[in-house]
């Protein structure tokens, strides 16, 4: 239930996979129902969601796991590691700069099922 998630766990929020960043204090509707309101940040795109729902409401959990690579290389088109390919923009960017540096580089991998 709404009511007893924690700041730091996950959740859906309209459906993306959100990790809880604050739980403002419960609000008391004119009917005497309880909500509260929920804001989290898209694990994936970092996208700051909001959800305001009675503290009775179920809400799906996420479990999300991160897992940590070593990056040996990348081609362009995303083979080897054949199911990954670099992110689009400055995260790729730097990335793509520190290997090509020849700095070791590790990737973490989120997943959310």
């Amino acid at each position: 239930q709404a009511g007893d998630l924690e700041e730091g766990s996950y959740v859906v929020i309209k459906g993306h996979a959100c990790l809880i960043r604050d739980m403002s204090t419960l609000k008391v509707t004119r009917r005497g129902v309880q909500k509260v309101p929920i804001i989290g940040l898209d694990i994936f795109s970092g996208k700051k969601l909001e959800y305001i729902c009675p503290t009775a409401a179920e809400m799906d959990v996420q479990n999300v796991e991160y897992i940590d690579y070593e990056l040996m290389g990348f081609s362009l088109d995303g083979n080897e590691k054949t199911d990954l390919s670099l992110p689009d923009g400055p995260l790729g960017s730097a990335i793509r700069e520190a290997k090509e540096d020849g700095k070791a580089t590790s990737v973490k991998v989120a997943s959310a099922l």
